[in-house]
């Protein structure tokens, strides 16, 4: 048994949940960094995310539309010298609401959605 608030583990101890991550909003050219979400507003203009140059496997973040202004005001996601999808070192996000992640495989960024 135990709280409906708390996470039980095999061994009987008991957590409290840690919660989703939450989102740094960016309005401005950014270096994002590996494991964080943000939040991407560009009801002022196009903004650039420069991925970490040398990632680790396994590493990922994640990009979501913080406005729903990607149409108006693109996000261009920024590789650097690695590639994406092994198609070109940048990616353009152009979709109002549009959210995206990439996670570096060892060789290339590759994406995901979260939906």
């Amino acid at each position: 048994t135990g709280s409906t608030s708390n996470v039980l583990y095999g061994n009987g101890s008991f957590a409290a949940p840690t919660g989703e991550a939450s989102f740094s909003i960016q309005s401005s050219n950014f270096n994002a960094t590996a494991g964080l979400r943000y939040g991407v507003d560009t009801s002022g203009g196009a903004v650039t995310a420069t991925l970490p140059a040398t990632p680790n496997n396994g590493d990922a973040v994640f990009f979501a539309d913080a406005g729903g202004y990607a149409q108006n005001g693109a996000l261009t996601i920024d590789a650097g010298t690695n590639s994406i999808m092994d198609n070109g070192t940048t990616m353009t996000v152009s979709t109002s609401n549009q959210s995206v992640g990439l996670f570096w495989n060892g060789r290339t960024w590759r994406t995901y959605n979260a939906g």
